[in-house]
């Protein structure tokens, strides 16, 4: 008797989660007491044996978040093997089971817990999954950014010379074909992150990595020849476009200065005034 009243109180924590939000009774070694003077020996023995299948159980879903992939596999097979025992234990046992409401009730709740352990598993395995994928292709975004450099770098040397064309021609289209290939790393990454909020500062990154194989990208596509005397006049009006923007930047910070100076101005005329207000008038 003090044995299985030892694994009564274990037990609270399986208690329907109804009767402790209800107001009811939650005297759990009053109400074990009683559900014990209304049970058979064997049935009390039955309920002992559930009680220890119990018991394990809290011991595996307790653990699931905090393991890695080998010991998630661990804690599945120990959820596995436990699940046999306690279907074989309670077939041999079914003709007194169905017969007592209070193991019947156990019967219901393992399976509510059973449920519970194998979905938290699940979504364990989801995360870590989601987390190799992603520092799979965390890795691969990054060896792209070398290769687009090579890419751009030809790119540019091709252009210069018109016999190339062809050559640069060949060269974009294969291009196109690796961009494909690095959005579809790109988007497991995310798909990864979205699964598991924790990469979400990792993925910025690997964002960053990709908008940079991305520009390389729109240059590289961009490229085609021009002659000598185009490429001077197109540097000519890169220039003038810089000088534009420098001169209008100056010219902006003028205005700036100068609204300040009179902002200046008028606060010491200002004070000059309530100063002058200080003598007595005539």
């Amino acid at each position: 008797m003090k044995r299985i009243l030892c694994l009564i109180l274990l037990l609270g924590q399986f208690l329907p989660l109804s009767a402790r939000g209800q107001g009811q009774d939650t005297d759990v070694p009053a109400a074990e007491e009683e559900k014990i003077a209304v049970l058979t020996p064997e049935e009390i023995e039955i309920s002992e044996k559930m009680a220890e299948y119990f018991v394990e159980m809290s011991e595996i879903t307790s653990t699931v978040a905090y393991v890695n992939f080998p010991a998630l596999k661990e804690l599945e097979r120990k959820l596995q093997a436990l699940n046999v025992k306690w279907n074989t234990y309670t077939a041999i046992q079914q003709i007194t089971i169905a017969g007592s409401e209070y193991l019947m009730e156990d019967i219901s709740r393992y399976n509510i817990l059973y449920m519970s352990a194998s979905d938290s598993i699940a979504s364990q395995k989801v995360r870590l999954e989601a987390v190799n994928s992603f520092a799979e292709a965390e890795k691969q975004i990054k060896e792209y950014i070398p290769v687009y450099e090579k890419i751009l770098s030809d790119a540019s040397k091709l252009s210069l010379v018109q016999q190339t064309s062809s050559q640069l021609e060949r060269l974009k289209a294969g291009e196109q074909l690796t961009l494909a290939e690095v959005q579809a790393i790109y988007e497991k990454a995310r798909h990864s992150a979205e699964l598991n909020a924790a990469l979400q500062e990792r993925m910025n990154a690997v964002e960053e990595d990709f908008i940079t194989i991305r520009n390389c990208s729109e240059k590289i596509q961009a490229a085609e020849f021009k002659p000598f005397i185009t490429r001077i006049k197109d540097y000519i009006l890169t220039l003038a476009g810089v000088a534009v923007i420098v001169m209008f930047i100056s010219m902006m910070k003028s205005k700036i200065e100068a609204a300040k100076a009179a902002r200046e101005s008028a606060k010491k005329y200002k004070d000059m005034l309530g100063q002058n207000d200080e003598y007595p008038t005539i």
